[in-house]
């Protein structure tokens, strides 16, 4: 019957919504937390480049020496470069497109990726970020000059993994909290519907056994045989017993009267002339 099963179908369906929504949350969650990791990971970077082009630019106008002669800046990369095991290189290149200070000496004299150039072209005097077939991420911050003229850029590579990695750690934290909360929310709605629904399980189960058995016994009643009424002999002369409900005796006082109507006009009738 379905009111015995109504808890049982009210639990299964709690079951799917919850099911579904505890998915989509931990998905939204993960990706959300996924893309902020990604923007502190960055803005992290970009502080620490910002602090570089601060130093080379001051350096730069302090000393009057192009970018590629200044005699700090392979030391100032490097101090850079250990405050983070993420990073894998930091370079320097001119507005001609060739590196001149690097983390890694044998990148000194070479030809930027077009991607570098590209980007350094459409934000020179603000930052870019460029992502390389390897997974490797590039962030670039320009360099000005004394006068104000973009001369270079910073750039920053690093690697992913390993935020990848910390990701992938509060990921599973996180699946792992969601279910033990969706397992105990869960069960205390499993709960609270079979105390709430038994009183109404009860008196529909009731409902339906009454109604059961009234179905039942109509089924088992012989239907009633209606008789014919027996033929009745009407007489139509008058003053018989049977006057048809008074009709007869209603239309021959009904007929006197209007003879004797008839009667008194025809005097009058008789008076006038």
């Amino acid at each position: 019957m379905l009111a015995k099963k109504l808890p049982v179908l009210i639990v299964l369906n709690l079951l799917i919504v919850s099911i579904v929504a505890m998915a989509m949350m931990l998905m939204i969650n993960m990706y959300k937390f996924e893309k902020a990791i990604d923007q502190v990971v960055n803005d992290r970077f970009y502080f620490l480049i910002e602090g570089l082009r601060t130093s080379l630019e001051a350096e730069m106008s302090l000393g009057g020496v192009p970018l590629a002669r200044l005699p700090t800046g392979n030391q100032q990369l490097l101090a850079a470069m250990a405050e983070n095991d993420s990073i894998l290189s930091i370079e320097v290149f001119d507005q001609d497109g060739r590196t001149v200070l690097s983390t890694d000496p044998s990148f000194v004299g070479d030809i930027i990726p077009s991607g570098w150039e590209q980007a350094w072209q459409e934000n020179k005097h603000s930052s870019w970020m460029v992502e390389d077939d390897r997974g490797a991420i590039s962030l670039g911050l320009g360099v000005i000059d004394a006068l104000g003229n973009p001369t270079g850029s910073i750039v920053l590579r690093y690697s992913p993994a390993r935020q990848a990695q910390l990701v992938s750690d509060i990921n599973k934290s996180l699946i792992n909290d969601g279910l033990w909360i969706w397992v105990g929310g869960f069960v205390a709605m499993t709960v609270l519907v079979f105390f709430v629904t038994r009183p109404i399980s009860r008196y529909l189960n009731g409902l339906s056994s009454h109604l059961s058995q009234l179905l039942d016994q109509r089924d088992q009643q012989e239907p009633p045989v209606l008789a014919e009424p027996a033929p009745t002999a009407v007489s139509a002369k008058p003053g018989s017993e049977f006057n048809d409900y008074g009709f007869m005796d209603s239309y021959r006082l009904t007929q006197d009267t209007l003879d004797q109507t008839a009667k008194k006009l025809r005097q009058i009738d008789g008076d006038l002339n």
